[in-house]
């Protein structure tokens, strides 16, 4: 929208790898991820290429990375009832145009993740480890990303059809509407 309380803006706005690293604060595999998985659902959802951040919602596992991206691609927040998370969730991701009740669920296929990666961040977040150890899963990390962004994403991940997909809120205390969209459809 063009303000707080205004319309739709007449052009679509660009969203890139840097925008989503400032927000985030840094660069990561998790981010990558999500920004490649993230991108191939809603190619599905929005096919004419314009994204409605206004129409959209998103479900991810707990991981900030995830849950940064998904919030920034899709426009969901947990404090208007457009972003759930679940920690059940693994490297996957569904996304829900209101608008159309079209849902998908997009999935890493299970043989790109790097097994070495895993085993690296498991010894990681154990707190004993090596300089070397985080260096090397680190670099991985970088390998592994950069595999994804140089390859078509269908490769890297399955797209799904949810039919009969239900959006239901979680609960939130302080759950509010949005006062950016309620003119978003109003000309001046």
């Amino acid at each position: 929208t063009q303000s707080s309380l205004g319309p739709y803006e007449a052009r679509p706005k660009s969203i890139d790898l840097k925008d989503l690293v400032k927000m985030h604060g840094h660069p990561c595999d998790g981010l990558i991820t999500a920004a490649c998985g993230i991108r191939l659902g809603l190619d599905r959802l929005y096919p004419d290429g314009v994204i409605d951040r206004t129409d959209t919602t998103c479900i991810t596992n707990n991981s900030p990375c995830y849950g940064d991206v998904a919030a920034y691609l899709t426009g969901g927040r947990i404090r208007f009832g457009t972003q759930k998370i679940d920690p059940a969730m693994c490297n996957e991701f569904i996304l829900h145009r209101l608008s159309t009740n079209q849902a998908v669920k997009v999935s890493l296929r299970e043989s790109v993740f790097p097994a070495q990666v895993a085993e690296l961040e498991k010894k990681l977040k154990s707190g004993v480890f090596s300089s070397e150890e985080m260096e090397r899963c680190q670099q991985l990390q970088w390998a592994y990303a950069t595999g994804l962004i140089n390859r078509p994403l269908e490769q890297s991940f399955v797209v799904e059809d949810l039919d009969g997909f239900v959006w239901t809120p979680d609960p939130y205390l302080h759950r509010g509407p949005r006062g950016d969209i309620i003119n978003k459809n109003r000309r001046p």
